[in-house]
């Protein structure tokens, strides 16, 4: 049976799991979409969200997703959405596109503390709603024009999924280096935008502020979030390297001087993309691991299997959970051992097999042998996603005897190497917070000093 997606996709990180609908086979073209009438549909399903008018919500949806989604739970997910916004101000953009068999009609609302994005998909065929999607955006704000000049570019691995991106010059600086950033994992923007804080933001401008470039786009998951049978190679590698060869032929940047950062699952990917591209020069890998990402998956689970104990939960909850934790036990005993016959459907922790296989091959622990170039390996001690005593040790292990690895711990820093306000939780990333300039000066001397 086909699932109704719900999806409001706000945290970074990998125990982030992307949810798949299957859609209807039909023959939809261009020529049968009705563009004008979908958007103007689309842009009224927002409206009622935000009037408060869920029942007529409901009603744009098919027979099978309102038996799945009622009007109460949708109420509840959009006042936990916009609790953090502030004061609606205005709508920034509305567009729609064909999308496989879909029509998604994607809205941009302007709101007092950030922006949402909210994305309709729509059942060609029946003109009714298979999909809701929720994502915090970054809004632009005034820049310092007499710091950096900022371009909107396009990366294009795929004709298919092109994605926004934004090249990041300083100015008065002839040919700088330029840093490529690369997301942890899910539905993340260019920003890496969670809740009300963007990371990558805060890195892009403060490394320009030091004379270097950078380079960040959206995710393929965030631009295109219906995607489906996905590796590590569709959802990361394909897109990176295309932003790598955009940047080799820009002669406003040293080509000579291209590094890779990468935070979360992108900082563990970081060594297999230089080993895809021989001329990087660098790495900074942030609050990455080196293992597989579902080795981190597991290790998030037995913590909740640790605190079982201390939550006030009733039998029949207790058992599923046991229940749930008793296969996960059996996933990671498969994922640990020769995945060759593994069929790539079969759902190994919340994912399918061909996914997990594209974590194991790609894994810091497989390929950091086949690269020698410099490595600054960067970390909070407040990481509550990536255990330190585990992830940063291990990367001091596996590269410690290399004279061009250097390593950081910083005390107070949680995941997005922002001070921690000690939730050690997700509700710490509602707090608005930016980037430790500490860690910017870090990076940008690590770059100087090649």
């Amino acid at each position: 049976m086909r699932k109704f997606i719900l999806i409001v996709c706000m945290i970074i990180g990998f125990n982030t799991v992307v949810n798949f609908t299957q859609l209807n086979q039909l023959l939809a073209t261009e020529q049968i979409v009705d563009r004008e009438k979908l958007v103007e549909e689309g842009a009224n399903i927002v409206l009622n969200l935000q009037s408060g008018k869920f029942d007529k919500v409901i009603d744009t949806l098919d027979e099978q997703s309102k038996k799945i989604i009622d009007a109460p739970m949708l109420k509840t997910t959009w006042d936990n959405v916009v609790s953090l916004l502030g004061e609606y101000i205005e709508n920034e953009s509305i567009s729609g596109e064909v999308v496989d068999n879909s029509f998604v009609v994607t809205v941009i609302e302007r709101y007092e503390h950030t922006g949402l994005k909210v994305q309709i998909t729509f059942t060609i065929e029946t003109g009714k709603v298979s999909a809701l999607y929720f994502q915090y955006v970054t809004m632009d704000n005034k820049i310092n024009n007499d710091i950096l000049i900022e371009e909107a570019i396009t990366i294009v691995a795929d004709e298919k999924f092109p994605l926004s991106g934004i090249l990041t010059v300083p100015k008065n600086i002839q040919n700088p280096p330029v840093v490529i950033m690369v997301q942890g994992s899910g539905a993340t923007d260019k920003n890496e935008t969670i809740y009300l804080n963007t990371p990558f933001k805060d890195i892009a401008y403060g490394l320009a502020e030091k004379g270097i470039a950078t380079l960040r786009y959206d995710k393929r998951f965030y631009t295109y979030p219906m995607l489906e049978n996905v590796t590590l190679r569709e959802e990361v590698l394909d897109d990176v390297n295309a932003g790598i060869e955009l940047l080799r032929a820009d002669n406003r940047i040293d080509s000579n001087q291209i590094y890779v950062l990468g935070h979360s699952l992108g900082g563990g990917l970081a060594p297999a993309i230089a080993k895809e591209n021989a001329d990087v020069k660098g790495l900074i890998i942030i609050a990455g691991t080196p293992r597989p990402i579902y080795e981190v998956s597991y290790d998030q689970n037995k913590q909740v299997q640790k605190n079982l104990n201390i939550m006030n939960l009733d039998d029949l909850t207790l058992g599923i959970i046991r229940e749930q934790l008793g296969q996960i036990e059996n996933d990671i005993n498969v994922l640990r051992g020769d995945l060759s016959a593994v069929p790539d459907e079969q759902i190994l922790l919340g994912l399918p097999a061909s996914y997990q296989k594209s974590a194991k091959m790609y894994s810091a622990e497989e390929v950091i042998g086949n690269i020698d170039i410099p490595i600054l390996v960067l970390q909070g001690n407040e990481d509550f996603q990536v255990n330190a005593e585990v992830d940063f040790v291990l990367w001091q292990t596996l590269l410690g005897d290399r004279e061009n690895a250097s390593f950081i711990l910083y005390e107070g820093l949680n995941h997005l190497m922002m001070h921690s306000s000690g939730l050690k939780n997700i509700d710490e990333y509602k707090i608005k917070g930016e980037v430790s300039k500490q860690v910017i000066n870090d990076i940008a001397s690590f770059i100087n000093a090649l």
